[in-house]
């Protein structure tokens, strides 16, 4: 939840949120196919 918006964090925060969706994805493709 971060409320401050600045040219510094946002490059930052896209950052995390693609290794966040790498992750998610990797996490995902193995609970689907485990299952599966």
């Amino acid at each position: 939840m971060i409320k401050e918006y600045g040219t510094s964090t946002i490059p930052t925060n896209i950052k995390e949120i693609n290794q966040i969706m790498e992750v998610f994805r990797v996490v995902f493709k193995t609970i689907f196919f485990s299952f599966r």
